[in-house]
């Protein structure tokens, strides 16, 4: 995270979604917790990046997740976010995130 300094700190949210009787979400719950000196130690650093992986590993198993480089190009797609659109992998890699716009939205979405 990006501090106001524009220094970056290593940071763990923790968020909880709170839904209504119709499950719609009504809003988030979450801490945010500075754990910068756990990373910049060897066992931190071992223990933040098996959190990571297995974080990457829930996010890719429950949600479709597409990466894009600075200008909106396609970068990584998930196995899930192929699956739900149809998409073919190499044919959204390299392609503006545009791709999978519906032709209502309008071009500055």
């Amino acid at each position: 995270m990006r501090k106001n300094d524009g220094n970056y700190v290593w940071v763990e949210d923790t968020t909880q979604v709170v839904r209504d009787e119709h499950n719609n979400a009504i809003h988030f719950l979450g801490v945010i917790s500075d754990i910068s000196s756990h990373v910049f130690n060897t066992k931190g650093l071992i223990k933040v990046t098996a959190f990571l992986e297995n974080y990457k590993k829930a996010l890719n198993e429950s949600s479709i997740v597409t990466k894009s480089d600075p200008k909106g190009i396609i970068t990584y797609v998930n196995k899930n976010f192929v699956e739900i659109t149809g998409h073919r992998v190499e044919d959204l890699i390299g392609k503006p995130h545009s791709v999978n716009r519906h032709p209502d939205t309008p071009k500055e979405v």
